[in-house]
């Protein structure tokens, strides 16, 4: 079964008194072996693969196959479609994305490659008898 983010430039929070309601579509293929009657939306934190999956319910249309979730008020989460409590281990992931969270890498590398220059400029003058200036 797919797991669906919601991803977004800002972070989306209804506002206190207000609530979000989710509407997900799936195909016959993706819920094959599932009582498609007993499917739930379940979620777990974005970032945490071994967290356990909640089941929030839903309410199935098997005519349109969607499942609708009523009154979210944090979107910040994985969903997923299971009739049964979902494992990490047995859900394919739709996409997978990757961002750079640290500066490069480049001034390390640069640095360590100064060292070595350095070193083996010092251990050669050394071994002609010179020192470095």
């Amino acid at each position: 079964m797919p797991i669906w983010e919601i991803r977004s430039s800002k972070q989306y929070l209804p506002a206190a008194s207000s609530t979000t309601d989710l509407s997900f579509q799936y195909t016959d293929a993706q819920i094959a072996g599932m009582t498609e009657a007993n499917l739930s939306v379940w979620s777990r934190p974005i970032g945490q693969p071994c967290a356990d999956w909640i089941e929030l319910g839903g309410t199935v249309n098997a005519d349109t196959n969607t499942i609708v979730i009523s009154g979210l008020t944090d979107l910040r989460y994985q969903y997923t479609l299971a009739d049964s409590a979902p494992s990490p281990t047995a859900i394919d992931v739709v996409s997978i994305g990757a961002h750079q969270t640290q500066g490069s890498a480049w001034p390390a590398v640069l640095l360590l490659v100064l060292l070595a220059l350095s070193s083996g400029l010092t251990y050669w003058l050394r071994r002609r008898g010179q020192t470095m200036v």
